[in-house]
């Protein structure tokens, strides 16, 4: 049996992608709520983070480590967009110095 070794691909299929989320964020990310970015990426992870280790105890190591690899590459999407929308929405709000000066 072929051995898998995560650690050499885990970086990418998670991580790899929230430069591409990002600036999906950016051009599109006008047209879609704070709300249903953040709320409904959090929802979106849960359940892939529920269906994960169903998946690997269903399956074969071989298939189980692809189908990991594809989910993990959709938690790193859904996680690109909650990081770029958490920031973009922390950008929106005011600064100490302004507010201080409203007072």
């Amino acid at each position: 049996m072929k051995k898998y070794h995560p650690s050499s691909v885990f970086g990418f299929a998670v991580n790899g992608l929230i430069i591409f989320t990002s600036v999906w964020t950016m051009v599109y990310g006008s047209k879609v709520s704070y709300v249903t970015r953040i709320s409904g990426g959090y929802m979106f992870t849960a359940v892939l983070m529920l269906i994960l280790p169903f998946v690997t105890e269903s399956l074969e190591s071989g298939k189980a480590f692809a189908v990991v690899m594809v989910i993990l590459t959709f938690f790193g999407l859904a996680g690109g967009i909650i990081q770029a929308s958490s920031f973009a929405l922390g950008g929106v709000l005011r600064s100490e110095e302004h507010t201080s000066e409203l007072q």
